[in-house]
């Protein structure tokens, strides 16, 4: 009898191991399906709050690039209106443009290593300062590797507004319009160490034709 009460003991202590080893395997699933619930949960969370800051960047930006437009718009009439003539005004665009294109570029440059090429100073200007000052890159640069460069933005930002069948504006007066963003390239490229001569030619709107001879 003992033997038997013994082996039955055992019995029952070696079933009772396996079902607590059994148990004890299905909490850990159970807590590992836990943790990757949380953790995707938390992943999701982080997406929708990147997808919003996003959303709300976009929309900063869209309101920013209009009220840059408006106040690019205004700056000209302004001129125009105040000057006794189109040579004033001109005058008068150009350094204001100057001025705001050397914030621009000390803003943007202020964290990114010093480029001494000139190549690679232009570079810069038709990628990242473009884009910055006018919400793209340019679409076209071409050089004679002396000093002079072209540079083609076949949708510039500052004559978008205006149509292209207006026959209200002179020629001279639409020169006025691309004569803001020449002194914004001469300001930037004079606090980069290049100076600069910058012409802007419309040839049909919205294309802008800009050529930099460096002196």
């Amino acid at each position: 009898v003992s033997t038997q009460s013994t082996g039955n003991t055992n019995l029952f202590y070696y079933h009772f191991k396996k079902k607590t080893k059994k148990l004890k395997k299905k909490k850990k699933k159970t807590k590992k399906l836990k943790k990757k619930k949380k953790k995707t949960k938390k992943l999701k969370k982080k997406k929708k709050k990147q997808k919003m800051s996003l959303k709300k960047t976009s929309g900063v930006r869209e309101v920013n690039c209009v009220t840059l437009d408006f106040l690019h718009n205004e700056i000209i009439d302004y001129c125009i209106r105040s000057s006794e003539n189109l040579t004033i005004a001109a005058s008068k665009i150009d350094r204001i443009g100057f001025r705001i294109g050397q914030r621009l570029i000390e803003r943007l440059s202020k964290d990114k290593p010093r480029v001494s090429e000139t190549l690679d100073v232009i570079k810069f200007i038709c990628k990242d300062f473009w884009k910055d000052a006018f919400q793209k890159p340019i679409d076209n640069l071409r050089t004679n590797h002396k000093g002079i460069f072209v540079l083609t933005d076949n949708k510039h930002r500052c004559l978008t507004n205006i149509s292209s069948s207006s026959s209200s504006i002179a020629s001279e007066q639409l020169q006025c319009y691309a004569l803001l963003s020449c002194g914004i390239v001469r300001g930037a490229l004079e606090n980069l160490g290049i100076e600069a001569t910058v012409v802007a030619e419309v040839q049909q709107i919205p294309i802008c034709v800009f050529t930099l001879k460096c002196k």
